[in-house]
């Protein structure tokens, strides 16, 4: 069975504002629960930025995460990470994800889903 662990924090930082823009993002989560080899996180991107090519889309590992395998995945805009490191209890984590395309227009998108 697989259950969801609490997460006490899940922030987003995008590098670039201009609209329609190919931007670079920078995720810092903090985990109340170990995360364990094979744990994994996933994410929906709000509906208004995009995926243009899942071939470019790159994730680099920051802080406490040594490695993700595999470096992470997106499918339909659903964001999944593998860990094979472990983290101890809340423990901040980061990574960089790089292929992100801004939302078309300065209106305020909608959040990241099921998280």
């Amino acid at each position: 069975m697989t259950i969801a662990g609490p997460i006490s924090s899940f922030n987003a930082l995008q590098t670039n504002f201009t609209n329609g823009a190919l931007d670079t993002w920078t995720f810092s989560v903090q985990a109340l629960i170990p995360v364990w080899v094979n744990d994994y996180l996933e994410f929906t991107l709000p509906d208004e930025v995009s995926v243009p090519d899942a071939t470019a889309f790159v994730c680099k590992p920051l802080n406490n995460i040594q490695s993700i395998m595999p470096p992470c995945t997106v499918n339909n805009k659903r964001v999944k990470i593998i860990f094979n490191t472990f983290t101890s209890p809340n423990s901040a984590f980061g990574l960089t994800i790089y292929g992100i395309k801004n939302p078309p227009s300065t209106k305020t998108s909608t959040g990241f889903k099921d998280v």
